[in-house]
């Protein structure tokens, strides 16, 4: 099943689910949360972004982190993995979906 999810994905032909959101935390220790479809704080990634703050980075460092952050997590929920169950072959499959979604908006123009 998940073979057949990452081979459609790769090939355009589903896309990674526009799921989750970064939004503006409520302390300085996390100023963005990324939040998943169900609009639960996603805590790994407010973990990350907790470390980040503690290296005294800009809250909008930690925003582009979190974009960057939501978009691996769409392609975890897509492939039906959990944060801790990813591997290697998702790493890899992480760029080659986001051409897929590029190729695809670029045939829609």
């Amino acid at each position: 099943m998940v073979e057949d999810v990452r081979r459609a994905l790769m090939e355009g032909r589903c896309l990674v689910p526009a799921v989750g959101s970064v939004v503006a935390g409520v302390a300085p220790c996390l100023p963005y949360v990324v939040s998943d479809g169900d609009g639960c704080e996603v805590e790994p990634v407010s973990a990350y972004v907790r470390d980040l703050m503690l290296g005294d980075v800009s809250p909008l460092t930690c925003r582009s982190y979190g974009f960057g952050l939501l978009r691996w997590h769409r392609l975890l929920w897509g492939l039906g993995i959990g944060w801790e169950e990813a591997t290697e072959a998702e790493v890899a499959d992480n760029p080659r979906a986001r051409s897929a979604v590029l190729r695809a908006a670029r045939r829609r123009f």
